[in-house]
């Protein structure tokens, strides 16, 4: 589960685009206005809201530069603001909260539903928990929520028989460890994923939220975070799947561990097994001591590797079985290399290909051993004055151009942008040493997500997941 532009199915308004203070956000519901103080402990970009915007004023003194990069999905209601948010900062907004409870008589969407391969494993609970729910999408839905509340337990994995059920949600862990497991066990980020995967399996739109139900004062701290899923109705309005609908509040039984058993006066071991007789002991002493001296000198004089002599195969085990190790290690890490390129180059969103390129730039940069800033704070600009190259500074305007203009960029734009990119790759190969251009090739300074230095921290351009909240989701 992630965030990303096109989370919907089919053509609309699904990215995250530049908006002005003011929002025409077409929604039906109760307008309220909401004051918000970012205090210590978070950070990140996402911006917590309430419902969907009509209007947003920052309140810090850097107000204007927040606004300049602030993003807004009106598809999700989701804001998220590049440069960062740090304890202190103050904003104030208008919004729309919609009706968002989810009945028996809501009508499911019929957009098509997309699950991944990789989510396969989920087809045969959900078919199973619900071939008594009849053909309606939405019985199907909450037929399978209440499997889940009614046959699972819950855990947050810190009691000291739970240490067993970890965090997560990748495959293995909703799996093997979730649906497939012999007692289904977990917290909210298991069950809501689950939760939207099954929905997405049967044809409902479905989608994991983070968020909370703010107390009584007003103050969201950690311990009030959750996960919970939204399901699409067909009217296109996202309606709330309850956390208590489809997730169990009961504890799983202690796991006792096992113990040996002591064993009582009446249980007889067998008897030891009689070896079989040998005749080793009717040879003497100088037929086994000449035959082992024969062996000895056979295997010298045929070396480690048969057919050829000793010292050969002494050099070609000892000498050239760790040069082929090492030539493998350096092989598989220029391979991985031309595999990433790749992908960026023929990723799927054309300004996803911009961003890409840019990256290309910025890792080779930093193989050829320059110190290159990285992080949700820093623009492709500051970048590019800390790359040693000529051109980098255009080719990071021309960057945001294409990613944060107006209109979709061209696969051909895209294209003839990567040429110019590797056009300044190949320059600044050139500039510096063969010895240095070979090291380059082999370095692994661009897989890592620091600097080494320890200057800058690492956190790369791409926007954090579900999964980089689990481990701040602890109480005040």
């Amino acid at each position: 589960m992630g965030a990303t532009d096109d989370a919907l199915a089919g053509p609309g308004d699904d990215s995250f685009q530049r908006v002005s203070s003011t929002i025409d956000n077409p929604v039906d519901g109760r307008e309220v206005e909401v004051t918000i103080t970012l205090d210590e402990g978070y950070d990140g970009v996402w911006l917590p809201t309430v419902g969907a915007l009509t209007s947003l004023h920052f309140d810090t003194a850097d107000a204007r530069a927040k606004a300049e990069v602030f993003r807004y999905n009106l598809a999700t209601s989701t804001g998220v603001v590049p440069s960062g948010l740090q304890a202190g900062d103050r904003y104030s907004f208008t919004a729309i909260e919609p009706d968002d409870e989810l009945t028996d008589e809501t009508v499911a969407s019929a957009e098509p539903t997309y699950l991944p391969r990789s989510a396969a494993f989920i087809q045969a609970p959900t078919e199973k928990w619900t071939e008594k729910a009849g053909s309606d999408p939405m019985a199907r839905v909450l037929a399978a929520a209440d499997h889940l509340r009614t046959e699972g337990k819950y855990s947050d994995g810190v009691g000291r028989t739970q240490r067993i059920y970890v965090a997560g949600h990748n495959v293995w862990r909703l799996s093997d460890q979730f649906v497939n497991a012999p007692q289904i066990v977990g917290n909210d980020e298991q069950y809501a994923a689950t939760m939207a995967l099954i929905a997405n399996d049967i044809g409902v739109p479905a989608r994991v939220v983070l968020g909370a139900e703010v107390p009584e004062g007003g103050q969201v701290t950690g311990k009030d975070v959750q996960a919970w899923v939204e399901l699409r109705a067909a009217d296109g309005s996202w309606k709330t799947l309850p956390t208590d609908r489809f997730m169990s509040d009961t504890p799983p039984a202690d796991q006792v561990p096992q113990t040996n058993t002591p064993m009582s006066g009446t249980v007889i071991p067998p008897p030891n097994p009689i070896p079989p007789p040998s005749d080793a002991g009717e040879q003497s002493d100088a037929d086994l001591k000449e035959r082992k001296t024969a062996r000895k000198k056979a295997d010298e004089e045929e070396g480690l590797i048969p057919g050829l002599p000793g010292w050969v195969g002494a050099v070609l085990t000892y000498v050239g079985l760790p040069i082929l190790v090492v030539a493998l290690l350096l092989g598989a890490v220029v391979g991985l290399k031309a595999l990433r390129r790749r992908r960026r180059r023929t990723a799927e969103v054309v300004s996803a290909r911009f961003v890409g390129a840019w990256r290309e730039l910025v890792d080779h940069a930093r193989d050829l051993g320059q110190v290159v800033p990285l992080g949700p704070t820093v623009t492709r600009r500051e970048q590019s004055a800390q790359i040693a190259s000529g051109e980098a500074g255009r080719l990071a305007r021309r960057a945001d151009g294409y990613v944060f203009g107006p209109n979709a960029p061209e696969a051909a734009s895209a294209s003839a942008y990567w040429e110019q990119v590797d056009a300044e790759r190949r320059a600044m190969s050139h500039g510096v040493g063969r010895w240095q251009r070979w090291r380059a090739a082999i370095s692994l300074r661009s897989f890592l997500r620091s600097d080494p230095s320890g200057r800058f921290a690492a956190a790369g351009e791409r926007l954090r997941g579900l999964a980089d909240w689990r481990s701040r989701r602890t109480p005040d």
